[in-house]
């Protein structure tokens, strides 16, 4: 799991956050009203002030796969190397220089 990635929640999870019922436990509630669509799960887990690890993880699969978030961005990918630069262009050549006019 990245995190960078973006969770927004479903309308289950929108019910949920807003206390209209009463499925999740406190500490897992106070997850799932930071995750807003813009965040990125670790700022999530910052703002409630967790640490992005194991523990984290499972809780963030557990609340997608009983629908109360889904993913809306995978974030950014591991960095890559970086690309070789391309090599350096020649100047064309310049023409020859044509002989001056005789008078």
């Amino acid at each position: 799991m990245n995190p960078t990635a973006i969770y927004s929640k479903s309308g289950k999870g929108v019910q949920e956050a807003a206390g209209k019922t009463s499925l999740l436990q406190r500490p897992d509630r106070a997850v799932l009203s930071a995750i807003d669509g813009r965040a990125t799960l670790g700022d999530v887990a910052q703002k409630v002030g967790k640490q992005f690890d194991a523990a984290f993880q499972t809780l963030i699969k557990k609340l997608d796969t009983d629908g109360f978030i889904r993913e809306v961005s995978a974030g950014a990918a591991a960095a890559s190397p970086p690309k070789p630069a391309a090599a350096p262009v020649k100047p064309a050549p310049k023409p020859a220089a044509k002989p001056a006019a005789k008078a």
